[in-house]
């Protein structure tokens, strides 16, 4: 009976000295934990950009490269607060900052010039993301729940768009150099080219048509873009606004083609969508940001 007692006794001993995993937004084994998540997601996402560019562009970034570079941005988390609790689980809010080195902000910008797309600091605003000096700032939600047994904390993150940002301003940086000997190749190719003989009239006519399709399709593209940065309720307010505009464009478009020649109503009508898009998206972004700003 007193061997039985003894036993109990120590059982009971080893369960009240189990070490649990603290479940708390500001601990600082959860702050470890959000931050190597953080560069887990980052890396992953570099790497599925990586493959991206080798697909469609036939090019490749070192992926020791990558990881090398990755390895100068510095993540940190501040201003952790609670923002709900449950039985097994918390829910957080902090605000995260990602510095990057100023050399891949720059690389990064001088790759949109040579591609006429948008910088850094326009794709940050885009997603409502601070840019100060070099560095990505935006609150984030994450939450919180450890295994049935206390030793293992598991985090979920919602980082996406920071962590997209920051991803593709790293690729398009490290892409950079090979990207200017692409393009320095084709230029080589099209004075080559020069000494052939001139196009005829209906290879300049496709050229013309690709282009104009190209330019209403890139476009519509930043116009998506400001679309689905903001939340349904704001879309909600403008849907009606921008259905109308959209019957105005192929309108105004439509009489735009039927004055131009025959060869050209269909180019005069995409020139003309394209141009009324980029006016509009404009014209969006600003709507946008004051109905965000008058809504509580």
């Amino acid at each position: 009976m007193k061997k039985t007692l003894l036993s109990l006794m120590t059982l009971l001993a080893l369960v009240g000295c189990k070490k649990e995993m603290p479940v708390e937004c500001n601990s600082a084994e959860t702050k470890a934990l959000a931050q190597q998540t953080l560069i887990d997601q980052l890396t992953n996402m570099a790497i599925s950009q990586q493959k991206k560019i080798i697909s469609e562009e036939n090019l490749t970034v070192d992926t020791a490269k990558i990881r090398q570079t990755l390895k100068q941005f510095k993540i940190e988390i501040n201003d952790v607060r609670t923002d709900k609790k449950e039985q097994n689980k918390q829910y957080c809010v902090a605000n995260v900052q990602i510095e990057v080195p100023q050399q891949v902000i720059d690389d990064a910008n001088t790759n949109a010039d040579l591609y006429q797309e948008p910088n850094v600091a326009t794709n940050a605003d885009l997603k409502y993301i601070e840019l100060k000096q070099h560095t990505f700032v935006k609150d984030i939600n994450y939450n919180l729940q450890p295994t049935d047994d206390g030793k293992k904390l598991y985090i979920n993150l919602d980082a996406n768009d920071l962590l997209e940002l920051s991803a593709n301003t790293l690729m398009d940086a490290l892409a950079l150099p090979l990207r200017k000997n692409a393009v320095q190749a084709a230029q080589e190719q099209e004075t080559i080219g020069e000494e052939e003989p001139e196009p005829t009239a209906e290879e300049v006519h496709i050229e013309r048509m690709q282009d104009a399709q190209k330019n209403i399709e890139k476009a519509n593209t930043g116009l998506n873009l400001v679309w689905n940065s903001t939340t349904s309720t704001v879309r909600d307010a403008l849907l009606d606004e921008q259905r109308a505009w959209l019957k105005k464009r192929k309108l105004e478009c439509q009489l735009q083609a039927n004055d131009a020649e025959d060869s050209e109503k269909d180019i005069t009508e995409l020139n003309c969508q394209a141009e009324m898009t980029k006016t509009r998206t404009n014209a969006l972004k600003d709507q946008i940001e004051e109905l965000e700003a008058s809504t509580p």
